[in-house]
C-alpha cells in the first residue's frame, strides 16, 4: 500500500473519529443536566469571571454568595428539581412612605423585561423598601459561563433602569403632590392610556339602524359594523349550543338576534345565560364579489353580569377564499379576518334607565348654568352641552358603553349622536362654541371605538376631522390609526409634524434667547417621544432595519423611550440574524 492510500485512511479514521466525538458531545448535552453538573458549572464559570463565592447548604437548596463588578448576587441551585435562579440583591433602597412609586416602576420594568424580574422586600427595621433583581439560569455544558455573564450584565442595566424611572418618578409625584400615582394617573390620563395601548398593539351607517336602548346586535349589523360587509344574500345559518344544533330559517337570517344564542327569556319574564358559549356558522354571497359563498364562523361566549347587564364577547372570523387565478395567495379575499367585541345585554328597566339620564344630565345642566365647570368631570360637562336632549341621551349611554369597553355598541348610540349634531349644525350659519365642543368630543369617542374595533378606515373618518384642531391627543390617535392601518401616508405624516415641531421649538428657542423665560412643555416632549417610536415601528415595518436602528439608538437618551427601544433594538437584531 502506497504512501498516499496509508494518508487517506488516516485522514477518513480521524474525520469519522472527530463525528464520533461531536455526536457523543451532542448527545451527552442534550439530557437535563444533574446537580452535580449544575454545581459544577457554576463553580467553573465563577472561576473563569474571577468570582470568590461562598457555598452553602439550606435545607435542599445549595446556595452561593459572591460579589462581581461592585455587585452582590446569590445563587440558588434546588436539588430536587435541579433549577438554578440568580438573585441580584439590594439594588435600590427607597422610603417606605414611597412605596406606590416603587411598584408602579417594578411592574413597568416588569412588563418590559424579558428574563429578570424586580421584587421589593419591605425593611421593618429601617423603614425602607429593599429593591431585588431574580433571573432563572438556563446553563448547559457549552454556554454556562456566557449566560451567567449575561444575566448578571443584564440585571445592571436593569439596575440603572429603575433607579433613573424611579427619581424621575418620584420627582413628578411629588411636584404635582401625588401620593399614589398610579391612581391618579388611571384618573387623570384614562384616554392617554388607551392611545398609548392602541400605539403598542401591532361603519358605515348600519343596513337598520339600533332606534332603542333595548335593541339587540343582528347578524346584518354586526356583519356591517365588524367585518365591513354592506350588502349579502343569506345562504346558511347553523347555531350550536352545546349539543344541540339548529338550522335558521334562510328568511330569518338576516336579522337574528346574536345575544339569543346563549341567552333566555324563563317564564317570570326575567333573562339569563342559557350557555356558556354557542358556535355560529353562517354562510352568504357577497354582493361585491356575486358567485362566490363566503362562510363565517362566529363564537358567542358568556362574560359574567352584574345588576344591570349580561356581557358576552363575540368573535367573528371571516374564512378566506380559496386559493385561484382569480383570488391568488395575496389577495384581500384571501387572507384572514378576525374581530372581537365586547356587548352588554342590558337587563335593566328601560323607563329606570332613562330617569337615570334625565337625572345626570339635568344635575349637570343645574351646575354649568351656577358656573360650578370645576365641579363636573369632561364627560358632565360634555353632557350638560349637549343641550338637545336626543344628542343628550345618545351621548350618555355611548359614553358609558364606552368606558365599559363595548365598544361596538358604543358606535351605534354615538353615530346617532353624531348624525343629529352633524344635520342640526349644517343649518346653522355660524354654530356655537359649546357645539363645537359636543360635536369634536362625539368624533373623537367615535373614532376611539373604531380604533379599538380596528376599524380603521371608519376611524380615519371622524379623525380627520379633528386633525385641524392641533391637538396633542387628537393627532396622536391620527398617527396611531395610520400606523396601525399599515397606511402608505404614515411615515410622510410623521416626518412632517417632526419638522413641523422643530421649527416651533427653534422660534421658541430664539424668542427666549431675546429675555423670555422658557417653561419646559412635557406635553410636547412627550408626542414627540411618541412620534419618533411611532416612525421607528414604521421603518421596521418597511424593512429599512438601518435607519430604524440608528433612530433607536438614539431614543436610548429619552427616559420615556428606552425601554421602548431596548425592546425594539433587540427585536431588530433577530430580524437581522434570520
Amino acid at each position: 500500500m502506497d504512501l498516499f492510500a496509508i494518508i487517506c485512511i488516516l485522514l477518513l479514521a480521524a474525520m469519522l473519529a472527530l463525528v464520533g466525538y461531536g455526536r457523543l458531545r451532542n448527545r451527552k448535552s442534550d439530557h437535563p443536566l444533574t446537580f452535580d453538573e449544575v454545581r459544577r458549572l457554576l463553580r467553573r464559570s465563577l472561576r473563569q469571571l474571577s468570582c470568590s463565592p461562598s457555598w452553602r447548604w439550606e435545607g435542599r437548596v445549595l446556595t452561593c454568595n459572591y460579589d462581581y463588578q461592585g455587585g452582590h448576587f446569590h445563587i440558588r441551585i434546588n436539588s430536587e428539581n435541579v433549577t438554578a435562579e440568580m438573585a441580584f440583591l439590594f439594588v435600590y433602597e427607597a422610603q417606605a412612605t414611597d412605596l406606590d412609586f416603587v411598584r408602579q416602576v417594578t411592574n413597568l420594568c416588569n412588563v418590559n423585561s424579558h428574563y429578570v424580574r424586580i421584587v421589593y422586600s419591605m425593611n421593618d427595621d429601617k423603614h425602607t423598601i429593599d429593591v431585588h433583581i431574580l433571573a432563572p439560569l438556563s446553563l448547559s455544558l457549552q454556554n454556562a459561563k456566557n449566560v451567567l455573564q449575561a444575566t448578571m450584565d443584564e440585571a445592571f442595566q436593569w439596575r440603572n433602569a429603575f433607579g433613573q424611572r424611579y427619581e424621575s418618578l418620584l420627582e413628578k409625584g411629588r411636584a404635582d403632590e401625588m401620593t399614589d400615582y398610579e391612581a391618579e394617573r388611571a384618573r387623570f390620563t384614562h384616554e392617554n392610556s388607551l392611545l398609548r395601548e392602541q400605539e403598542i398593539a401591532h361603519q358605515p351607517s348600519m343596513a337598520k339602524e339600533r332606534d332603542g336602548f333595548d335593541d339587540q346586535l343582528t347578524l346584518r349589523s354586526v356583519a356591517n359594523m365588524l367585518l365591513n360587509i354592506e350588502s349579502f344574500l343569506p345562504k346558511s345559518l347553523y347555531v350550536t349550543t352545546g349539543d344541540t344544533t339548529k338550522r335558521v330559517d334562510t328568511d330569518d337570517i338576516s336579522d337574528y338576534p346574536i345575544a339569543s344564542a346563549i341567552l333566555t327569556r324563563k317564564m317570570d319574564g326575567t333573562i339569563e345565560f342559557a350557555a356558556d358559549d354557542a358556535l355560529l356558522r353562517f354562510s352568504f354571497y357577497d354582493k361585491r364579489m356575486p358567485g362566490k359563498e363566503r362562510r363565517l364562523v362566529m363564537m358567542v361566549n358568556s362574560e359574567g353580569a352584574d345588576d344591570q347587564t349580561l356581557y358576552y364577547r363575540l368573535t367573528a372570523t371571516l374564512i378566506p377564499l380559496p386559493a385561484q387565478p382569480v383570488t391568488p395567495m395575496d389577495s384581500h379575499a384571501n387572507m384572514p379576518l378576525c374581530r372581537s367585541a365586547l356587548i352588554g345585554f342590558d337587563i335593566a328597566d328601560t323607563q329606570k334607565k332613562l330617569s337615570e339620564f334625565r337625572y345626570v344630565w339635568q344635575e349637570a345642566s343645574d351646575k354649568l348654568n351656577r358656573g360650578e365647570i370645576d365641579q363636573l368631570t369632561d364627560d358632565e360637562l360634555m353632557l350638560a352641552k349637549a343641550v338637545v336632549q336626543p344628542v343628550a341621551q345618545e351621548v350618555f349611554f355611548g359614553i358609558r358603553r364606552f368606558h365599559q369597553g363595548r365598544y361596538l355598541e358604543a358606535v351605534g348610540l354615538l353615530e346617532q349622536a353624531y348624525d343629529f349634531k352633524n344635520q342640526m349644525m349644517h343649518g346653522i350659519r355660524q354654530p356655537k362654541e359649546d357645539d363645537w365642543k359636543t360635536f369634536n368630543d362625539i368624533c373623537f369617542y367615535l373614532a376611539f371605538c373604531y380604533m379599538e374595533l380596528r376599524l380603521y378606515k371608519q376611524a380615519y373618518y371622524y379623525l380627520d376631522i379633528l386633525l385641524p384642531l392641533h391637538r396633542y391627543s387628537y393627532t396622536t390617535e391620527y398617527v396611531n390609526c395610520l400606523v396601525n392601518a399599515s397606511d402608505l401616508r404614515a411615515l410622510n405624516m410623521i416626518d412632517h409634524l417632526l419638522a413641523t415641531l422643530s421649527v416651533d421649538e427653534q422660534k421658541e428657542d430664539d424668542e427666549d434667547d431675546d429675555g423670555g423665560e422658557k417653561e419646559e412643555d412635557t406635553s410636547l416632549e412627550s408626542f414627540i417621544s411618541f412620534l419618533k417610536r411611532r416612525k421607528s415601528y414604521v421603518l421596521i415595518e418597511c424593512r429599512r432595519y438601518d435607519e430604524a436602528e440608528s433612530l433607536l439608538k438614539e431614543m436610548l437618551n429619552d427616559p420615556s423611550s428606552s425601554d421602548y427601544a431596548i425592546n425594539e433594538l433587540a427585536f431588530l437584531q433577530k430580524l437581522k440574524t434570520k
